[in-house]
């Protein structure tokens, strides 16, 4: 196996059954591992990183967007998390649960990027996908921690 798919698959996780759902938990432990003040630049590092190994590699793909290729699903939760900021464990949770949906279901502008060409499209859904479900855990958390909500 070329050392390639290791790292599109996210150590192998791609490869197993619901691998995007693994490979948006590998992201999650991504984010976990990078909480620092660079937190952003190592993100946007990895990002360009994995924009470049997609486009390098989807000669050899044999789909558009192959379902074990999950470094768009780590992008896409990671900047879901870098911008809800969860602080505790059911954020965490429902950040996982609306970018699953988000990325399952592609709903409009989602679906549109994904018809992207090559490793734009394949990466431009996901990180779509992760930026509403930030905006819409962030909106949430602030609700559900609102002083009118709690009494």
């Amino acid at each position: 196996m070329r050392i390639s798919r290791i790292i599109l698959s996210f150590l192998g996780l791609g490869f197993l059954p619901a691998g995007g759902t693994f490979g948006t938990i590998g992201g999650l432990s991504v984010y976990k591992l990078t909480k620092s003040r660079f937190k952003w630049i190592y993100f946007f590092v990895f990002l360009l990183f994995s924009w470049i190994l997609i486009k390098s590699e989807e000669k050899y793909f044999e789909k558009d967007d192959p379902g074990w290729v999950v470094l768009d699903e780590v992008a896409g939760i990671w900047i879901s998390m870098l911008i809800s900021k969860p602080d505790n464990i059911f954020s965490v949770f429902r950040n996982f649960i609306f970018f699953r949906i988000f990325d399952i279901f592609k709903p409009f502008p989602i679906g549109m990027l994904e018809r992207l060409p090559g490793a734009t499209g394949i990466m431009a859904d996901d990180l779509a996908a992760g930026i509403l479900s930030g905006i819409i855990e962030k909106l949430l958390d602030t609700v559900l921690n609102a002083k009118w909500v709690k009494g």
